[in-house]
């Protein structure tokens, strides 16, 4: 555990499919629960108009490809807690075996669920957290700690159906306080199942994150837009760390090209050669 894939991210998105044709037949029998981030259901129902969307071009693959998988539905402003059930939920239903892609704060609640209950870590074939604040993101604790921004937050997170507990859940010092405090269980689910973190920062890239992401390069170095690039790496996972990437681009349409279809195959590859 703990390799750095960089290189072999570059090499085989050079030619994706070839590679994950050798692969392939691992994911027979699996189910893929697709599990999205931060303010996600305004996306996916942007989707639905043309706009926006969320793993959209990875579940057309799913589709053309007749790979199982299941987009879960959580409510992305709420606890990792409240979200963790919902994941654990879907395992279960699932009644096979999954594989797990989870995008930004989706993988905090992915961690609480494999966390919160052992049982399902031998129905998980592997895990591909992307772009994932495991250890915090600056702009959590800026808007938490100025009143004013705290309560327009509040206000807009109760409005779409969640709460501040979102925010709470990607504050610094809590996520390297509860990192800390089940160290010894993460490295236990670590040995169970496969884990493959995808870290980015933009670099030089003109994004619509810009703003964010010179905010939070001041306090934490470089960053996607949302999560600086070492917390997006679960202490003792296989990873990739890459440039030119922004936070939206794994998933939906951006300012700048991203082939996600082939991103994903990618990835998937390094998770399932592993």
């Amino acid at each position: 555990m703990n390799q750095d894939l960089t290189k072999q991210y570059q090499e085989v998105m050079n030619d994706p499919d070839i590679h994950f044709e050798t692969v392939r037949e691992k994911i027979d029998g699996h189910r893929i629960l697709l599990v999205p981030g931060f303010l996600s259901e305004a996306l996916i129902t942007a989707g639905k108009f043309g706009f926006g969307g969320y793993f959209d071009d990875q579940m057309e693959w799913f589709t053309r490809d007749r790979i199982e998988y299941i987009r879960v539905s959580i409510e992305s402003e709420a606890s990792t807690e409240e979200n963790g059930q919902k994941i654990l939920s879907a395992i279960r239903r699932a009644r096979k075996p999954v594989y797990i892609i989870s995008h930004s704060k989706g993988g905090l609640d992915t961690l609480d669920a494999v966390l919160s209950d052992p049982s399902v870590w031998n129905q998980i074939g592997g895990w591909v957290a992307i772009q994932t604040p495991f250890y915090g993101t600056p702009i959590a604790d800026l808007i938490l700690g100025q009143k004013i921004l705290r309560l327009k937050a509040r206000f807009f997170l109760t409005l779409m159906g969640g709460s501040d507990a979102s925010l709470l859940d990607m504050q610094v010092t809590k996520r390297r306080d509860l990192q800390k405090v089940n160290h010894d269980r993460i490295q236990k689910f670590l040995k169970a199942f496969p884990m493959l973190c995808f870290a980015s920062h933009a670099g030089e890239i003109d994004t619509g994150l810009e703003l964010i992401r010179k905010v939070i390069h001041d306090q934490a170095g470089v960053n996607d837009g949302l999560v600086p690039l070492d917390s997006a790496i679960l202490e003792g996972s296989n990873f990739v760390k890459t440039s030119g990437v922004d936070h939206a681009m794994p998933v939906m349409e951006s300012f700048e090209k991203l082939d996600r279809e082939d991103f994903t195959k990618t990835l998937l590859y390094l998770l399932l050669k592993s």
